[in-house]
């Protein structure tokens, strides 16, 4: 995991308080103390390192450091040496540990046997250690090749672990690659968020293009380094019906026996510039003028071919 620099920020209040044990007055005095840290977010170590140090009066001895980061969820991170001396024991993760450590540190004034507390308040800041993540790796969609340009074909969601306040944890999508190229189409991403939505400028087409492959990027903004991930949305385009079936070729008369049925007497064959195979291609055959109901015409799934057959015998 990558190391960089975190700032911790020490807010320490002071108050020293005496104790009269002949009269029972408590005499207390308030300081405050201002100081600032840095810490490695995953420092590697080695382990413990100087964190930085506590300038306070060399009248004062028996440190002792209480609270989160010590005695406290999570523990045993830090600790104080007898020269106001913190040292840091572990690593810390913005994404796993508190945000901010409230600790306790008290001394005793050897002079005089006065009690001082001050109060730390440690804040973690975040670095850049988590790209964003899709929500999939890969989104498909089909849409018709007449599906309109200014409507949404497809959204996709991705988040980051990193603080969401700071460029870290925001992140911004693009449009990285498009295959295969054609000139009848240009697609987009709108971003709201964490979410983004593909659109596409001209007109689809299923003759130039069955299926179009898109692959997304959503890159964090960090200062120091940019993070990314991509995901790829595989968009399908269903062709529409925007051919005829024509007859290719006309059928001469035909024979059948007196008395048949259930033969086949021809075969009628059309062209269709649809898709083969696809619903557009496929042809419907309807019988007209037969009120008896002695043919029946059936579609050859294979050739698109109508297949008529006798279903009733016929008396000469």
């Amino acid at each position: 995991m990558r190391t960089l620099p975190v700032n911790f920020l020490l807010l320490l209040s002071v108050w020293s308080v005496c104790v009269w044990a002949d009269s029972g007055r408590i005499r207390q005095k308030r300081a405050w103390i201002i100081d600032s840290f840095s810490i490695e977010e995953e420092h590697p170590g080695p382990f413990p390192y100087k964190l930085g140090k506590i300038e306070l009066d060399k009248s004062l001895v028996n440190f002792v450091l209480h609270g989160q980061g010590v005695d406290e969820d999570p523990k045993n991170i830090l600790s104080i040496t007898d020269t106001g001396e913190i040292r840091v024991h572990k690593k810390m993760d913005y994404e796993i540990d508190p945000k901010v450590l409230l600790l306790k540190f008290e001394a005793i004034n050897k002079s005089n046997n006065e009690v001082t507390r001050l109060g730390l308040e440690i804040k973690i800041l975040d670095i850049n250690d988590h790209a964003p993540k899709f929500q999939k790796s890969v989104y498909e969609v089909t849409v018709d090749e007449s599906h309109a340009q200014d409507k949404s074909v497809l959204t996709v969601l991705a988040t980051d672990d990193d603080d969401s306040e700071t460029n870290n944890g925001t992140f911004s999508f693009t449009i990285k690659s498009v295959t295969p190229k054609t000139d009848n189409v240009e697609f987009y991403i709108q971003q709201q968020k964490e979410s983004g939505t593909i659109y596409f400028k001209g007109c689809l087409n299923y003759e130039k293009a069955q299926k179009y492959t898109v692959l997304v990027e959503a890159k964090d903004k960090g200062e120091k380094i940019q993070l990314s991930s991509t995901s790829t949305v595989i968009i399908n385009i269903l062709d529409n019906n925007n051919n005829l079936p024509e007859f290719s070729g006309k059928p001469g008369p035909e024979k059948v026996k007196e008395r048949e049925a259930g033969v086949e007497v021809l075969r009628l064959q059309v062209t269709d510039k649809d898709v083969r195979g696809s619903k557009a291609w496929k042809a419907k055959y309807i019988i007209y003028g037969d009120k008896k109901e002695i043919f029946k015409i059936e579609t050859d799934p294979v050739t698109n071919e109508g297949i008529l057959t006798v279903v009733k015998p016929m008396d000469y």
